[in-house]
């Protein structure tokens, strides 16, 4: 087991630690909720780059159209408007934010339905279209006289991810069938990975259907399965125990694997930080101009003894 394993297998112990004293002391499944929610923000506050802001709130456009309120808003850290901020209900302009991520502590058809609409929601709000220029990374090798030394990017929606600490189901085909979409149109407002700790993670774009991708535990050349090791049942599911260390067996197709929980948070943690990367935020947005309505730009003034009406 490599340092890095290692690593990530404590930080998943760690965290899980932490869920199970959350669920323990609180009887409520709100509460639960709300501090399972606060252990995977602060994760995601400590590994991505420190110019993305981490937190919760509700996403607005230029419009005053809302979304509903987003478990996890990744944004701008450096642009964002203070002044949405002075509420306990914090505001984020659509046009600075990176990406909405939905948790669920236990995943299922109604809550897998709840994290689309959530998603979609988000999607649908006016962001500002706008394109500008970036500079591109190449490889120094290739750079010539006749490189281009700018690229061309264009503004879109957040992006949408769901986040799910396990799933009411065994069957990793039965969670894939949760974001089956019908059309290409309703496949842009889903959310793009789905990650599910005791299964793996599901992709819903550019494929023409879901993709599920298992993350079993490893050995040697080939991974664990049920039969292999000594099994208990668990808040309704059933565990392997090996080296001291109970793993969620998962069914895919007609095998049951052991799955390697901290091999999908570190998946959940790269996978975030490189499409945070792969997004644009417009440097040019103007929020006086964007954001204020009329009443708010509309002004007056003396002219010749007279008040008059300026509005910019």
């Amino acid at each position: 087991m490599s340092i890095i394993t290692k690593y990530y297998q404590g930080i998943y112990n760690q965290i899980q630690s932490e869920i199970e004293f959350i669920n323990e002391i609180f009887g409520h499944n709100g509460l639960k909720g709300e501090g399972n929610e606060a252990a995977i923000r602060e994760l995601i506050r400590k590994f991505i780059p420190k110019r993305y802001g981490v937190s919760t709130g509700i996403l607005i456009d230029k419009n005053g159209n809302q979304s509903k309120q987003c478990d996890i808003i990744i944004y701008d850290n450096h642009n964002y408007p203070e002044i949405f901020t002075l509420s306990n209900v914090h505001l984020f302009p659509v046009d600075l934010v990176y990406a909405v991520i939905e948790v669920k502590t236990t995943l299922n058809i109604t809550q897998a339905k709840l994290a689309i609409d959530n998603i979609k929601a988000a999607n649908n709000l006016d962001y500002i279209k706008d394109s500008f220029r970036v500079n591109p990374v190449e490889p120094i090798e290739k750079i010539s006289d006749d490189t281009i030394l700018w690229q061309n990017k264009k503004t879109s929606p957040p992006l949408g991810l769901v986040f799910a600490y396990q799933s009411s189901t065994n069957n990793f085909n039965t969670v894939t069938n949760w974001f089956k979409f019908k059309n290409k149109e309703e496949q842009l407002q889903y959310p793009s990975h789905i990650f599910c700790l005791d299964h793996g993670f599901i992709l819903t774009q550019p494929k023409d259907k879901p993709f599920a991708v298992h993350c079993p535990l490893i050995k040697g050349e080939t991974y664990y399965t049920k039969d292999e090791l000594h099994v208990i049942t668990k808040n309704k599911r059933d565990w392997a125990e090996n080296l001291g260390i109970y793993y969620p067996i998962s069914k895919f197709n007609k095998e049951e694997i052991l799955i390697d929980q901290s091999k999908i948070l570190l998946n959940f943690i790269m996978i975030l930080t490189q499409l945070l990367q792969n997004k644009y935020i417009s440097p040019k947005i103007d929020f006086r101009k964007e954001y204020l309505t009329d009443d708010l730009k509309t002004f007056f003034t003396i002219n010749e003894g007279r008040i008059e009406i300026w509005r910019e």
